[in-house]
């Protein structure tokens, strides 16, 4: 029962009217407030003005008053002064003090302890107030100096007023000094009064606020709640409700808003079920479908995994085919390659006159054969490289060696068909290279292809090699001012047995592998090799490879 108060209680706190309710309230509380203190904060500046005013004046008179008493140390004339000066409102003592800080008279309330006036004496002017605190009260107190004629000096007596100094007109000095206490309880009565005044008076504009509120937020609130309930009608089902419109303001306006959305969300039913009603019937059509296209599917699913199976069948005869191709051309090459040997053996060793002199005319075809036979072997060799690397049985014999020796076994190698076709053969390898990490037998191979490439196929020029290192590769470059290649012909340079045209392989010649067996070798060494080329201008084949090779990636 407790929690379940305390919901209803939050609730209607936190309702439209409640916070309407509380958000004016509070302003004007503060408003109020505010307004008060500064009220009770400027009376009590004006009375305390007041009182301050009337103290000095009284201490101004009762100090003028009590100059012959206090030069004499008269006692009933001071007191006399004393009690004219105590008949005044609110004052509840009277001191006067002589020069040295002596007490000669005093009057009204008696205080435990006096401060004595000290220098404020000695200010003279206007009399000085300050707050004190005796027995429990609050007093103003002021102090005034009491004063009188100097005694004139023996100097003054002979020569006169002109023995004055020029300017003082007379001669004072202070011999005492009246104080006068004040009480404050009147002012702080006051202060009070009012204060009790403005309380009552917001009480009463708060009790009045509240109410004019509590009416206008009732004003505001009933139409909305009319409203909501109707809104929980029509959410429950009731279309036909409709709210009456008894105003022309903006509750009025919500209420036609509400109505016509009635009206619409009526029509959006009826359009609702009739939409329905046409989708159980596509439903039921589109079931029938379903379970055609099932039975299609079905069909094709037994198809496709027929067609799978047969087509695992032909890669798995393919793939045995191109093993067995693999090893085929392995076998071949090598069988090829003993006789091959053996015939470049002796027909060096006829050229080398070994079995007799030869002529002049037979000579020349011998120098063909021996050539002829060296293209041969070349050719052996790239057939048996590939099959081994496709059949996955290459593998790169790791060992340091000399970037410059590598490159100037190519440059010799290749020199004398440079020299041959008028061409300039140029190699730049900084001195300072270190030792490199790799298969330096490869990686001369793959250099050897590349500038054998830019040599045959460059009519007039120049072919250079180059050797960058860049951080821990290194980049080898072979340039050429050759025929050039397209760039759609690029991308298809690097691929087994092609050429960029047909018309150049059969002007220059090649089969088409040795740029295939190099980006397959570089690769190994976990490099790559790339290319840029115009037609008209010559080409560029670049291929770089790390300094060090790890030992891991050897395969």
């Amino acid at each position: 029962m407790r929690e379940s108060g305390a919901r209803t209680w939050f609730r209607g706190f936190s309702s439209f009217r409640a916070r309407v309710f509380w958000s004016v309230v509070p302003i004007v509380v503060s408003f109020l407030v505010f307004q008060g203190w500064m009220n009770v904060r400027e009376h009590r500046r004006l009375v305390t003005g007041e009182f301050e005013k009337r103290g000095r004046e009284l201490a101004s008179s009762l100090g003028f008053a009590s100059q012959l008493g206090v030069f004499s140390e008269d006692t009933q004339r001071l007191e006399a002064a004393i009690r004219g000066t105590l008949r005044t409102p609110d004052v509840s003592y009277v001191l006067i003090h002589s020069r040295d800080g002596r007490i000669l008279a005093r009057g009204g309330q008696s205080l435990t302890t006096v401060t004595p006036p000290g220098d404020v004496v000695a200010q003279g002017g206007r009399p000085p107030a300050r707050q004190v605190e005796h027995g429990g009260q609050r007093f103003l107190e002021f102090v005034s100096p009491i004063v009188a004629e100097r005694s004139q000096t023996p100097e003054e007596v002979v020569l006169g007023v002109q023995a004055r100094p020029k300017g003082e007109l007379t001669r004072e000095e202070v011999i005492g000094a009246a104080t006068v206490g004040l009480s404050l309880a009147g002012v702080e009565a006051q202060v009070r009064g009012l204060a009790t005044l403005w309380g009552g008076i917001t009480a009463v504009f708060l009790v009045v606020s509240a109410a004019v509120l509590y009416g206008f937020s009732l004003r505001i609130t009933n139409p909305i709640k009319q409203l909501t309930q109707q809104a929980q009608m029509i959410a429950a089902g009731e279309l036909d409700q409709q709210i009456a419109v008894r105003s022309q303001d903006e509750i009025g306006s919500l209420a036609a808003a509400f109505n016509h959305m009635t009206e619409s969300l009526r029509g959006s039913m009826n359009d609702k079920e009739r939409a329905l009603s046409e989708l159980g019937e596509l439903n039921r059509t589109l079931e029938d479908r379903i379970r055609q296209r099932t039975i299609e599917l079905e069909e094709r699913r037994v198809a496709l995994e027929r067609s799978l199976t047969e087509l695992e069948d032909k890669s798995r005869q393919l793939a045995a085919a191109s093993r067995h191709k693999s090893d085929f051309l392995a076998n071949v090459s090598h069988e090829l390659r003993t006789p091959m040997n053996a015939i470049l053996g002796f027909n060096e060793m006829i050229l080398d006159q070994v079995y007799g002199d030869i002529s002049d005319e037979l000579r020349r075809p011998l120098m063909d054969i021996q050539q002829s036979g060296q293209h041969l072997l070349r050719l052996i060799s790239d057939v048996l490289d590939l099959s081994k690397i496709e059949a996955g049985r290459m593998d790169l014999v790791l060992g340091d060696y000399s970037v410059v020796d590598t490159v100037t076994a190519v440059r010799a190698s290749l020199a004398s068909l440079a020299a041959e076709k008028g061409l300039e053969f140029v190699a730049s390898v900084p001195e300072d290279l270190p030792l490199a990490y790799g298969d330096g037998r490869r990686v001369t191979q793959c250099l050897m292809n590349l500038a054998g490439n830019a040599l045959k196929f460059t009519r007039q020029g120049r072919v250079e090699i180059a050797v960058d290192l860049l951080d821990e590769l290194l980049r080898f470059r072979v340039s050429d001012t050759g025929i050039g290649i397209s760039r759609e012909q690029i991308d298809k340079l690097f691929t087994e047995f092609q050429q960029a045209d047909a018309t150049i392989a059969r002007e220059f010649g090649g089969t088409g592998l040795g740029l295939s067996i190099t980006k397959k070798f570089v690769e190994m060494h976990q490099g790559q090799v790339w290319a840029q080329s115009e037609i008209g201008k010559g080409s560029t084949f670049f291929f770089s490879i790390p300094l060090r090779m790890k030992a891991k990636s050897a395969s």
